[in-house]
């Protein structure tokens, strides 16, 4: 047994080396354009809908791309705003600059450049994951700029932060993540069930691709900067006291963040949950997702809630 684990681990960091050098920028363009921040970094973004609409801003998660908000921008119930899908710096078609540390206060920054290098002063800001932590962060830095918070299956506290990998990953060095990034990327569509229950081929696929364009760095420094933020700041408290219009949206499946919402704000109206859904309601249910999303852009949210879906 000793030797049979040796030999596989042999196996596997030979397997590391051997591809290390894989960049993992495997960008196929999907559409849309860029803005040039003044550091020269560039963030790759895609919009769809009339331009003196009100903005929805949509970011993704960790790992994520703008990718996971496509099937949305086709939505016909949405069609009347200006929908800008954004891939932050590390993820997607956007730089991955090496010398970016890549924290939520950073992120939120660069954000905050390009819709000022847009044009634009008012978002309803719509996150995905760790993109909730990093709205969060914008309102702190900007206060004024969001109108409306949409989180999406985001965790809000170190207390539910959930998978032991994860939390484990967080802790190595960026060395020893730099040796097995290759091999998650390569094993990525068998990886992704285990930390998210069971979600959908699409969701598995989706996230698949979008690992592969990120790089061990941008992957690795923002996994430890959100658990870091995480611990420092009191994102649930202030969430759940915004005077801005507010909404938490998730899947039941993902059980952790069901977990979260249960502890804290199960019946506040404020809350959509979309039943046998897991961590990509709006890639597992598109069409549901739209008709929330256009519910809550509209204000009538009151006839969306459901009651007993916990």
């Amino acid at each position: 047994m000793l030797k049979k684990r040796i030999f596989w681990g042999l196996a596997i960091a030979l397997l590391c080396i051997l591809i290390v050098g894989y960049g993992g920028n495997d960008d196929v363009s999907s559409g849309g354009s860029e803005v040039t921040l003044a550091s020269g970094w560039k963030i790759h973004y895609i919009e769809h809908g009339p331009k003196n609409a009100p903005v929805v801003l949509l970011v993704h998660g960790l790992g994520g791309s703008s990718e996971y908000w496509r099937q949305l921008l086709s939505c016909p119930e949405i069609q009347k705003y200006r929908l800008l899908a954004i891939d932050m710096l590390g993820f997607g078609s956007s730089d991955k600059p090496k010398d970016f540390d890549y924290s939520m206060e950073k992120q939120a920054e660069a954000i905050r450049e390009s819709l000022t290098l847009k044009g634009v002063d008012k978002v309803t800001y719509v996150g995905h994951s760790m993109a909730g932590a990093v709205g969060m962060t914008l309102i702190q830095q900007q206060p004024g700029l969001v109108k409306k918070l949409v989180l999406v299956d985001s965790t809000l506290s170190a207390d539910y932060l959930g998978d032991k990998t994860f939390n484990r990953i967080s802790r190595w060095g960026e060395w020893k993540f730099r040796l097995v990034f290759p091999f998650l990327k390569v094993c990525a569509k068998k990886l992704t069930s285990p930390f998210f229950g069971a979600p959908s081929q699409q969701t598995i696929n989706m996230a698949a691709h979008a690992m592969r364009q990120s790089t061990y760095y941008s992957f690795h420094r923002s996994l430890k900067r959100l658990h870091r933020s995480l611990e420092e700041h009191q994102f649930l408290e202030d969430f759940k006291g915004l005077k801005i219009p507010h909404y938490y949206v998730f899947g039941t499946e993902d059980e952790w963040v069901a977990r979260m919402v249960n502890d804290n704000f199960r019946s506040e109206p404020f809350v959509y949950a979309f039943e046998k859904a897991v961590h990509c309601p709006m890639v597992d249910d598109p069409e549901s997702f739209c008709t929330v999303l256009a519910g809550i852009l509209g204000d009538s949210t009151s006839s969306l809630v459901k009651e007993g879906t916990f």
